[in-house]
């Protein structure tokens, strides 16, 4: 997972089965988030990612729903 200072993408390294280099998907495209962290907000056993945008006062959370696939709420 990356998020760049001056960037404005939020991209997520999935590995795919047979696939040697992992694929990289973009879940969040406008100002670069912060604080970073993985964690299991909503107890699926899968890890979903909690960032904030200081700027802009809100804190995200991308609830991972399998395959890569993300969906974004605010908490």
């Amino acid at each position: 997972m990356t998020s760049s200072y001056f960037g404005s993408q939020l991209l997520l390294a999935v590995n795919r089965p047979n696939v040697a280099r992992p694929e990289f998907v973009k879940i969040w495209e406008g100002l670069a988030p912060r604080e970073l962290v993985l964690y299991d907000i909503d107890q699926d056993d899968d890890m979903d990612i909690i960032g904030t945008l200081p700027f802009d006062n809100l804190t995200l959370c991308w609830k991972n729903l399998g395959n890569g696939n993300y969906d974004l709420d605010t908490l």
